[in-house]
Formats: C-alpha cells, sequence, structure tokens
C-alpha cells in the first residue's frame, strides 16, 4: 500500500507507527512487521528507550534488501534533559548511532521545558532557543533533513520563529476528537507546518468499550463502513490534514491501522466529530504552563 505524504516541503507519510511506551522487545516484532506490510514513517524518542531496537531492526532489513534507507521517514526527538545547544547537539549524534543512521528524516524537540527546571523558569526559553540552533546546526551539516518541535503551544511557536533561521517543518500535539486547539492549528496553517497528531485514540479510551460502550459519533461511521473504531478515528484525522501515529503491537492492528488511509467519511460524519472538539479534554500533559 502507497501512503501518500502530508507535504512537499517535508514528505512526511500521512501514518506512521508510533513506539512510545512500546518495548525493544516489542519493537524488534512490530517494526518490522509495519515495514513489510507498507508502513514508511517510524516515530520515536531518546525517551522511549527503544532507539537502538529500531535501528537494530532497520539496518537488518536494509541490509537484507527488504527497503532501502531512503524509502523510511524516521523520526527521533530531543529529551528535555537534553535541552541546550551542546547537550542536544550531542543528543542528536546518540540517536543516530544508537538508530545505526546516518541521517535522521526529522527531529523534534519533545518538550518546551527542560528537565530540573519550574515551569515557570526563563531559562526554559533560553535553553529550547539553544536547542533549535542545534539543530539548526546539524541541518546544515547533513545530519538532519528536517527540524520541528512537539507539545508547543503559540506562544512557544512565535517565540521560536523569532528567532530561527529555519523554521519548523512540523509540530507534533496530542489530537483527538475532544481536544483539538484552533489557535495553534490555526498558526500551524498560516506557517506552512505540518501537524502531526498523537494520542489520536484518546490514549485509548475511545476505543475501550468497556468504557466507553456507546459512541455513536464513531460508531455509526463504523457500523457502515463495517470498520473499527480506530480506523474511523485516525480516518477522521486524516480529514483534518494531520499525520497519526498509531501504536500497534499486533499483525491484525498493525494492517488495521494502515488501512485507515483508504477509509472515507461522509461531510456529516465529519462535522459530528468536529463538533466534540469544543469539549477541549486532554488525556496527555498540557504545556501552557512552561515560559
Amino acid at each position: 500500500m502507497l501512503v501518500p505524504v502530508a507535504s512537499e516541503r517535508c514528505p512526511v507519510p500521512i501514518i506512521g507507527l508510533g513506539t512510545y511506551r512500546m518495548t525493544e522487545t516489542e519493537c524488534r516484532v512490530s517494526v518490522p512487521a509495519a515495514i513489510r506490510m507498507g508502513y514508511r514513517h517510524i516515530d520515536t524518542a531518546a525517551v522511549y528507550r527503544n532507539e537502538g531496537a529500531i535501528g537494530e531492526v532497520v539496518a537488518d532489513l536494509v541490509a537484507k534488501g527488504e527497503i532501502a534507507r531512503e524509502e523510511l521517514f524516521i523520526t527521533s526527538k530531543i529529551a528535555p534533559a537534553d535541552q541546550g545547544e551542546d547537550k542536544a547537539y550531542a543528543a542528536v549524534l546518540t540517536s543516530l548511532s544508537k538508530l545505526r543512521l546516518e541521517y535522521l528524516d526529522l527531529m523534534l524537540i519533545h518538550w518546551p521545558g527542560a528537565s530540573k527546571l519550574a515551569p515557570s523558569s526563563p531559562e526554559n526559553a533560553a535553553l529550547r532557543a539553544g536547542t533549535w540552533q542545534a539543530l539548526e546546526r546539524h541541518v546544515r551539516e547533513g545530519r538532519v533533513r528536517h527540524i520541528g518541535v512537539s507539545n508547543y503551544t503559540v506562544a512557544h511557536l512565535d517565540q521560536l520563529v523569532a528567532h530561527a533561521t529555519i523554521p519548523p517543518a512540523v509540530l507534533q500535539i496530542e489530537l483527538h476528537p475532544w481536544y483539538a486547539p484552533a489557535d495553534v492549528l490555526a498558526w500551524c496553517n498560516a506557517h506552512g507546518v505540518v501537524v502531526e497528531a498523537y494520542s489520536s485514540l484518546g490514549e485509548g479510551y475511545f476505543v475501550d468499550r468497556e468504557r466507553v460502550p456507546e459512541f455513536p459519533e464513531v460508531d455509526a461511521p463504523a457500523a457502515r463502513l463495517g470498520t473499527s473504531r480506530a480506523a474511523v478515528l485516525l480516518a477522521w484525522a486524516r480529514t483534518r490534514g494531520w499525520v497519526t501515529l498509531p501504536k500497534a503491537r499486533s499483525e491484525a492492528r498493525l494492517r488495521e491501522d494502515l488501512a485507515s488511509a483508504a477509509v472515507e467519511l461522509l461531510p456529516a460524519e465529519v462535522a459530528a466529530l468536529d463538533a466534540l472538539t469544543a469539549k477541549g479534554h486532554k488525556f496527555c500533559w498540557d504545556p501552557v504552563s512552561v515560559l
């Protein structure tokens, strides 16, 4: 299955394999299975502690001729503990080494704050500015193709573009039918920034029929299409123009998530899910207090 890309400026496939909370053992099973069935986008991070296993898998598949490195889009992220120019520069080299790569397709700043600093500390802004300078150096030196951020608010984004010489290509944030911050999405649209959605399934809440036995806005299109709640939620995100990063450990779920790229919702179904975003409920951490 050929997965389209989100943007010519940053050719990231619109569906990727998320690896948050996946152990190295699980990655050694899920990542090769995903690549063999058509996934070309793998999302990891230093704090996930699975870069090494992903690097082993990719190197093995490339060595066997099953995939060419150039066919893959691999993302990692700078940990909050590595904020600041010198530490961030070294952190990229560490990720490249663990992943056994000569270059990364995308490197993100994972969080606007730095470890061991209070969210209210003005040092956060200075350190993440230094981190961005380190990422720009790696772009100029050929080790990173694209750079971006994760969990940034509009205030953080405005600060970034005020000093950046290379603008962010991607913003990765929590997005689902209960949370889609209009101000952030409008900023990205105005600046040509690709939006990546994590927690598209509400940290699993929306697809848990014990906790959510009825979800008519999702169940109705799922019944019409003969598909799953997960596929509908991923398809809705695609209609919004977002890249999705579902995590799956079984081959059945991997196939289901990938197949969501072909799921087409009716305008009324999209509108019903859009209306739920007014709820403004986050399942994950909130960066709004980080200066």
